[in-house]
């Protein structure tokens, strides 16, 4: 959030558009895995209060510490994900701009694949058409144009909105 703060976004409207996305994604959730037996909760909620005496906590200094390295490991396995992520994209442009330089094609990445193939449904979409350069600027609005960031994105918006 620090990041669109400091490109101009007022906080508040972000914080609140953060909120808001919480209900949203919990009502998408229920529609696309629906629970088909009687729901856990239904009448009377029972919390487990580790009565299990392999994961009972000791004390609240015990809570406190299990809870941290629960942290811990799920920060790891994020940072696993993205690295992964920003590691297969880096291969995939690799891949594509040597298989460009044999073929004579100009610098050709994954992102610019899916601006040519997402171009079309950004026009059906209902941006007015222009020259193909400035249809290319909107294909990477609406479509996944910075995988590993929606920055740019952002950029190329608020020079729109501008006026520029």
């Amino acid at each position: 959030m620090d990041a669109y703060i400091s490109m101009g976004v007022s906080a508040q409207n972000l914080f609140t558009a953060c909120l808001m996305s919480i209900p949203a994604s919990i009502a998408i959730s229920k529609v696309r895995v629906p629970e088909l037996d009687e729901p856990v909760t239904r009448g009377r909620v029972i919390v487990p209060r580790g009565e299990d005496a392999k994961n009972a906590f000791v004390n609240a200094l015990h809570a406190f510490v299990k809870g941290t390295i629960f942290g811990l490991v799920l920060v790891g396995q994020i940072l696993c994900d993205v690295l992964t992520l920003l590691s297969l994209v880096a291969i995939i442009n690799s891949l594509l701009t040597w298989i460009g330089r044999e073929f004579g094609i100009d610098h050709p990445t994954l992102q610019g694949v899916l601006c040519y193939i997402f171009c079309p449904i950004t026009f059906f979409l209902g941006t007015f058409y222009t020259p193909f350069p400035h249809q290319q600027k909107r294909t990477l609005l609406a479509m996944p144009y910075r995988i590993s960031t929606l920055q740019m994105p952002y950029h190329i918006n608020s020079k729109y909105t501008q006026g520029d």
